[in-house]
């Protein structure tokens, strides 16, 4: 059997690359040429739109709609939130490692519990005694009346 080649092949190697470099547009080249006359030009924030502070200020507030604003939820009864506040209003009040094996959280989580949540979230007074070594956490009575 015999093949012929019908195409030269010379002639392959005179056509562009398949891939071949693209030029630069004028818009570019122009945004180029006006970087390379402005330098700090090239850092500034340009408005896509200029509005009036009315318009910003009404659009700032429609944004959420009135059926989702943020409404304090109830506490569920079998939550451990539930179960850490009853350890700590307990006489005695609790250590961490009893609330960490309660939990199953961890020892720096704990700790954050009872500094976001029960602090500055609940605004509750939690004090702490040292008793024969232990550190016992505790909800003032008083607070907890609040």
């Amino acid at each position: 059997m015999i093949i012929q080649k019908t195409k030269d092949t010379r002639a392959r190697a005179k056509c562009k690359p398949a891939i071949a470099a693209r030029r630069p547009s004028k818009a570019v080249k122009e945004a180029r040429s006006l970087q390379a006359k402005h330098p700090s030009a090239r850092n500034t924030v340009k408005p896509l739109i200029s509005r009036s502070r009315e318009t910003i200020a009404h659009s700032a507030t429609s944004k959420r709609p009135h059926s989702q604003v943020s409404v304090p939820q109830p506490i569920r009864e079998s939550s451990k939130l539930t179960t850490v506040l009853t350890m700590l209003r307990a006489p005695g009040g609790t250590t961490i490692a009893a609330i960490m094996k309660t939990t199953g959280w961890q020892q720096h989580s704990v700790r954050g519990f009872l500094t976001g949540v029960v602090r500055k979230r609940l605004k509750l007074d939690l004090t702490s005694d040292k008793i024969d070594g232990e550190r016992r956490y505790r909800i003032n009575k008083a607070a907890a009346s609040k």
